[in-house]
């Protein structure tokens, strides 16, 4: 085999190894209740209140999972169904 090659199939590799890290992270995240409700619970212990607007809440549960905004509402949703936190009057509270 050529040196082409050779570099061009480590190239995919690399790439392969890359694409199923952050499908088994993204996906990790969702399936993990624990996780999601240690993360939400850290939102609010680090705010230090107890109601949040939704769009903070959101914001922060990116940043803290360091997901896409799609992914974050996808998480917010799941916690909602999960009831890990509720919505009152467009603000987000813990369920405790």
């Amino acid at each position: 085999m050529s040196n082409t090659t050779v570099i061009i199939i480590a190239v995919v590799v690399v790439l392969i190894a890359l694409l199923a890290f952050k499908f088994i992270h993204n996906h990790g995240i969702h399936n993990d209740v624990e996780n999601l409700k240690n993360v939400c619970s850290e939102i609010f212990i680090a705010k230090g209140v107890e109601k949040l607007a939704s769009q903070d809440f959101i914001q922060t549960l990116k940043e803290k999972t360091g997901v896409s905004q799609k992914v974050a509402l996808t998480l917010f949703g799941k916690a909602r169904q999960l009831g890990i936190i509720r919505i009152v009057d467009r603000f987000v509270e813990l369920v405790k």
